[in-house]
């Protein structure tokens, strides 16, 4: 009985800069001559083996289809990740994507998984968000349906444009808080969720907030906490612009 093997080698790095990890690319090298390698068990590197940096989880779980294919696969991944106190699973961060560590489990019979991350317990917003439901519950609460509408139709009355928000501007870093998240980020849902209180207390809540309206005041936020942050956005130079948040009750 022939077995069959297939190894996925998944790396990422991070962005040049102080959180850029030298060691991933070692990592990486080493795993190539392991494999290849006798003792490694001298596997074919064109056939059995594919390497990927920094690819979107799209691209990973498709290649984690591809070797549950075989008798036997082993997995590894070399990055920054933390864990996830909300969704209880180690969290593997793919450039600006992140993919939960159990989509590496998915289609599994005989597999090893190799995990180099950091697996601090990282305390989510979550909490906010709960705060936020709660206050709603003693207003106006936005219904789900009519919320998934009014997206929808909002999203079929603008034309073909693509805006691109950015975190900061060309020649910028971008601000980190370990608790919170990411400057902008933060700043941006955390425009969508003030917005969303505010309807709330109108008489007949009926809206949407547009990704370039909570762009300007994440912008505002931003560089409120990190004067050296300047977000910025590529858009259309005129509207509509697609919705980031809606509000229907």
């Amino acid at each position: 009985m022939t077995i069959t093997r297939a190894a996925l080698i998944v790396t990422c790095p991070g962005q040049p800069g102080s959180d850029y990890l030298d060691g991933v690319n070692v990592d990486a090298r080493n795993y190539r001559r392991l494999l290849e390698s006798a003792h490694g068990g001298s596997w074919d590197m064109k056939k059995e083996v594919t390497f990927l940096q920094c690819a979107s989880p799209d691209t990973v779980r498709n290649s984690v289809r591809w070797v549950s294919q075989y008798d036997y696969s082993l997995i590894v991944f070399s990055g920054h990740g933390w864990y996830s106190s909300h969704d209880n699973d180690t969290i593997l961060e793919l450039g600006n994507d992140r993919m939960p560590l159990s989509d590496l489990r998915n289609g599994s019979t005989k597999r090893t998984i190799i995990v180099d991350c950091c697996r601090v317990i990282f305390n989510e917003t979550i909490t906010e968000t709960r705060k936020y439901a709660a206050s709603l519950r003693a207003r106006t609460s936005p219904d789900p349906e009519k919320c998934r509408r009014l997206f929808l139709n909002t999203v079929a009355s603008m034309p073909d444009e693509l805006s691109i928000l950015y975190s900061c501007s060309q020649d910028e870093r971008a601000g980190d808080n370990a608790t919170e998240g990411g400057t902008y980020t933060t700043s941006l849902i955390n425009a969508a969720n003030d917005w969303a209180q505010n309807q709330a207390q109108q008489p007949s809540p009926n809206g949407w907030l547009s990704v370039v309206d909570a762009h300007r005041q994440a912008f505002s936020n931003t560089i409120r906490i990190r004067p050296m942050q300047n977000p910025t956005i590529e858009r259309a130079r005129s509207g509509p612009y697609a919705p980031f948040a809606v509000f229907a009750a």
